[in-house]
């Protein structure tokens, strides 16, 4: 090796082939199946690391993510954005929109590959409060949606209940009936455009309420809106602006709200009964 340059490419080169050999010999043993892998990310999963940090903070601690991916990209058909919930609190709204976010930036020009949020309804093992309890309404009515609005195509509900009988998640309804409210605008969603005024970790650190925009045209909009920072019997106005139009959308309390705006006139989208 002539210098740190060469070195380091030469160790992320052979780093990534420990991921992109098994992907390369699977598309070979199965030509036609859509391959990808679990585990190094784009933006590798990250709280703390975007939590109250800037844009050059969190690219800083997340440089070697992309270092060690431009070899994986190459060997997968999508991309998975893991953003399992850790903890009870309104910053896991913004968690999970920072992080599918984060990766949807990066593959930006990496040939222009699908991007699929991997959920799981129950809080991580990890917190050792709470491990593996279900997740509180207000977080599984957003991260069945959220994903949508942040760059991802699809999401993966994961579970694993080995001694489990009945009904293993009796949110699963509540996930169900929010991931309804986009299921008749799929069309739609998958060729709109994010179109965002300010990041998710520059509302996360402000403590102001999510706003992510879906553009479908310079007069149709789908908006996701949340104040998770308020208490359920509150209710919050918020001015958006639709391209050249402002429109008035109400949030209430914790809820993640889905608004269609269409030349103005807005409606919202409601839960499934």
């Amino acid at each position: 090796m002539k210098n740190r340059a060469e070195f380091k490419d030469a160790y992320y080169r052979e780093w990534g082939s420990w991921y992109a050999l098994p992907c390369q010999w699977a598309k070979e043993a199965y030509p036609k199946t859509p391959i990808g892998i679990y585990g190094p990310q784009p933006f590798k999963r990250d709280y703390w690391g975007v939590a109250g940090k800037n844009a050059q903070q969190i690219d800083g601690t997340h440089k070697t993510d992309a270092d060690l991916w431009k070899y994986i990209n190459p060997s997968v058909d999508f991309v998975i954005a893991s953003i399992y919930c850790f903890y009870d609190n309104p910053g896991s709204i913004y968690y999970m929109a920072s992080n599918v976010e984060e990766n949807f930036r990066r593959l930006s020009g990496q040939g222009n590959k699908p991007l699929y949020a991997y959920l799981w309804m129950r809080y991580h093992n990890s917190n050792k409060k709470l491990k593996c309890a279900e997740l509180d309404d207000y977080l599984v009515e957003a991260m069945a949606v959220l994903p949508y609005f942040c760059g991802a195509q699809g999401v993966v509900l994961w579970g694993w209940e080995p001694k489990g009988t009945g009904l293993y998640y009796h949110k699963l309804p509540l996930f169900m009936n929010s991931l309804k409210r986009v299921e008749k605008f799929s069309e739609k969603i998958g060729r709109a455009q994010p179109m965002n005024d300010e990041p998710v970790h520059v509302l996360w650190k402000a403590k102001k309420p999510l706003v992510r925009k879906l553009r479908v045209s310079e007069s149709e909009w789908l908006v996701l809106a949340s104040n998770p920072w308020q208490a359920d019997i509150e209710k919050t106005e918020l001015k958006v602006k639709c391209g050249a139009t402002e429109v008035s959308l109400a949030v209430r309390g914790k809820h993640t709200e889905i608004y269609h705006v269409v030349n103005g006139s807005v409606m919202r989208i409601e839960m499934a009964e």
